[in-house]
């Protein structure tokens, strides 16, 4: 009986935080509702206009603290993760209730 009930959690949570695309993300938005959102970086090549625009604002959220030892590295192919506001590069980031990236 526990298994199913972690089951169920487990897909519920899966449910949740698979890929979701851009609808969904605008819907969350304008529900107000908290999303979080992996990236990653593209090649210079590859990016849109729009695209390059918020890859030169990116700031991780650590500050000096920066895992990759720089805030606004941008490599490509490098990951980022986005919660309302705020960016972190994917190493810099660990949850807030379970402390674990």
């Amino acid at each position: 009986m526990a298994t199913d009930v972690l089951t169920n959690k487990l897909e519920t949570t899966l449910h949740i935080t698979r890929t979701v695309g851009d609808d969904r993300i605008k819907k969350a938005k304008e529900n107000n509702e908290d999303i979080a959102v992996l990236s990653t970086f593209l090649p210079p090549s590859l990016a849109d206009a729009e695209t390059q625009a918020k890859t030169a604002a990116f700031v991780c959220a650590l500050g000096p603290k920066c895992i990759l030892g720089d805030p606004k590295k941008t490599t490509p192919g490098t990951k980022k993760m986005e919660y309302k506001t705020r960016q972190w590069h994917e190493p810099c980031f660990a949850c807030c209730v379970c402390k674990t990236p």
